[in-house]
């Protein structure tokens, strides 16, 4: 729709997208934010493999066998991973679903020895980067800058 200062703004109407030149630029740096917050994410939680062993895990397995204080520290960037899906207009219900899976994390991760395997095999950052990017695969192709052929 055409704004009155010449500009257009994009809404859905009678299910069809109506786009706007606004789009070209928030897209990129909507899909380069998301690609930023997807590396973070497999570096926490599955950067590193072991030879002959096809387990992934990250800096929050590791940094989680630190008594105490592990757990909380590897909650930190977990959280700023919700923090910029809130800024990037991720609903209400998927932002609730992201910060369970950080929660889950950090109470059972922070029991000694079972925790530390449940760090191993739960991976809450990827869980929440696929929730990120779910969303950025629902907006119109011009908004997530996805092409709409593929």
């Amino acid at each position: 729709m055409k704004r009155e200062d010449g500009s257009w703004s994009v809404r859905k109407t009678a299910g069809k997208w109506q786009d706007g030149p606004a789009w070209g630029h928030r897209a990129a740096k909507t899909r380069a934010e998301i690609e930023r917050l997807t590396r973070l994410a497999r570096l926490l939680d599955s950067r590193f493999r072991l030879p002959f062993v096809p387990v992934r895990f990250g800096l929050d397995t590791i940094v989680g066998l630190v008594p105490g204080v592990g757990d909380t520290a590897t909650a930190l960037p977990a959280l700023y991973l919700i923090y910029r899906g809130y800024k990037l207009g991720v609903p209400r219900r998927t932002l609730v679903t992201m910060a369970a899976n950080v929660g889950l994390d950090v109470s059972i991760g922070s029991i000694p020895v079972i925790g530390d395997a449940f760090d191993l095999f739960f991976k809450a950052n990827r869980r929440n980067a696929h929730n990120l990017q779910r969303h950025l695969n629902r907006l119109p192709p011009e908004a997530s800058g996805v092409d709409a052929a593929a």
